[in-house]
């Protein structure tokens, strides 16, 4: 089992696993400061609360937007686990990600 495993990460490495990583700053959302109804001003009786909007603007500030696109070599057997940590002591994992693949061979 150990060999076959090995067999299947060196397959990988001379086929290649593409990772395509982009990040944006993040976005305030309009839902936590827009307002709708019929005591709403502007137009179409939709109105903007200033402080929420500043509120919203100052959660974000710091906040990024992370896109992430894995390519990987079609393979029977695959065990891929992804994560994302921060470059920090003591810091806990963003994301975490687990495919498993395993396709019986036929003889």
């Amino acid at each position: 089992e150990d060999l076959v495993s090995e067999q299947s990460s060196l397959e990988m490495v001379f086929q290649g696993v593409v990772v395509e990583l982009s990040w944006e700053p993040a976005k305030p959302n309009p839902v936590n400061y827009m307002g709708t109804g019929r005591h709403a001003g502007g137009y179409l009786s939709v109105s903007s609360d200033k402080d929420a909007r500043r509120a919203e603007e100052e959660r974000v500030k710091d906040l990024v937007v992370i896109e992430m696109v894995l390519k990987i070599p079609k393979q029977d057997v695959i065990d891929l686990t992804v994560q994302l940590v921060p470059k920090s002591q003591n810091a806990s994992t963003l994301f975490e990600w687990d495919y498993q693949k395993n396709v019986a061979v036929k003889p």
